[in-house]
């Protein structure tokens, strides 16, 4: 209800009036009654429009107060259509730029770490390579040879009973020249004793020999060759080790080394496996094995690689089925020396046992041996 349907309850209440039959007093009264009743219903309605506006719906009137507000919510409106429009990138008001010596500190910081990474690489990579072709070649430089006829007999089955977990390297033999016994015992180090002298006596010929110590009952003594021994203060014996190094010095009238014998056992200079036709197809495991010992061959030397008939040794030739007992080889020549030594002489040898063993591609020695003689 509204404004203006006011006039119909008037005319409504006239109407009453006039067709109610009372009398002018009562008129009057129920004129006041009726007057009063409308401006109650009127008050009511008034009241009934009020509440049937929503309540949500906004105040259009304005206060400076709002007007103030309506002004920063378009101000903030603006400024966020402007930075979407440009290039610059969106941030919150508290968002404070990072200074450019930061910016550059951390770019330095992160080159550093990359080249410590790169040269890491590198390093690891290098040691590989390295492991690898030392893995490759090793022993490519070493030879397993026999025995020449100057090493004097009985004294490795003397000591091939002793063997050792230990391995040792290749010794310099070169060096040993010029130096009395005692000063090369003391340049191979504690794990090598003299263990027999062999003697001469005066120009008269008398010859006697002894064991290092022992009186001699002809004097003057001189001692012409002395045999120094692998034996390490601390060794261990496996089942089947038959690791054998002696070293036989021959000695002037002043008691210098003018000779050197080596002899030693393969599996103690750790020396790879290989067939023995590989050892001794080309010069390279003679000239290698020199070399491990102080002494260059002369390019003048030459070699020619015997055949397997020529190097093998069997049981029984005559035999339908031949057993090899030993493979040598051996190779002789000047050094590159003015001095001594000059000459050399090297030998190969496989032993397979008295028994012997059949022509297999896989046969396995029991013994191999390196000798050189220098002189």
């Amino acid at each position: 209800m509204n404004e203006h349907e006011q006039p119909e309850v008037e005319e409504s209440t006239e109407e009453a009036i006039n067709n109610t039959d009372i009398s002018p007093e009562e008129s009057t009264v129920s004129t006041k009654t009726l007057i009063e009743d409308d401006e109650v219903i009127n008050e009511a309605t008034a009241d009934a429009s009020e509440a049937a506006k929503p309540h949500d719906a906004p105040d259009t009137s304005e206060t400076p107060a709002s007007e103030a507000q309506g002004e920063e919510l378009q101000a903030k409106a603006d400024s966020i259509a402007e930075a979407v429009q440009s290039d610059e990138p969106l941030l919150p008001a508290h968002f404070e730029p990072i200074p450019e010596e930061k910016l550059v500190h951390a770019k330095r910081k992160r080159r550093t770490l990359i080249v410590v990474i790169v040269i890491l690489i590198i390093v690891l990579l290098g040691a590989a390579a390295g492991s690898i072709y030392y893995y490759l070649n090793y022993g490519q430089n070493n030879a397993h040879i026999a025995q020449p006829s100057n090493v004097i007999e009985g004294d490795e089955a003397a000591v091939q009973d002793r063997g050792t977990t230990v391995t040792v390297e290749m010794p310099d033999l070169v060096q040993m020249f010029g130096k009395t016994p005692d000063e090369v015992v003391a340049i191979l180090g504690p794990d090598y004793v003299i263990t027999k002298t062999d003697i001469v006596t005066d120009a008269e010929g008398t010859e006697s020999s002894g064991a290092e110590g022992e009186a001699s009952e002809v004097s003057p003594v001189v001692a012409n060759m002395v045999t120094i021994s692998y034996t390490p203060q601390e060794q261990t014996s496996p089942v089947g080790a038959t690791q054998v190094q002696n070293i036989y010095l021959g000695l002037d009238e002043g008691g210098k080394t003018v000779e050197v014998y080596f002899v030693s056992s393969m599996n103690l200079l750790d020396y790879p496996i290989s067939s023995f036709a590989d050892l001794v197809a080309t010069r390279t495991s003679f000239v290698g094995s020199l070399a491990s010992a102080g002494a260059t061959v002369s390019t003048e030397v030459e070699y020619i690689a015997p055949t397997e008939e020529e190097y093998t040794e069997y049981v029984d030739p005559e035999a339908s089925v031949k057993k090899i007992k030993k493979e040598t080889v051996t190779m002789k020549g000047t050094l590159v020396s003015e001095q001594a030594p000059t000459k050399f002489e090297i030998t190969y040898t496989y032993d397979y046992g008295a028994s012997g063993v059949e022509a297999t591609p896989d046969r396995q020695p029991s013994q191999r041996m390196l000798y050189i003689k220098l002189s």
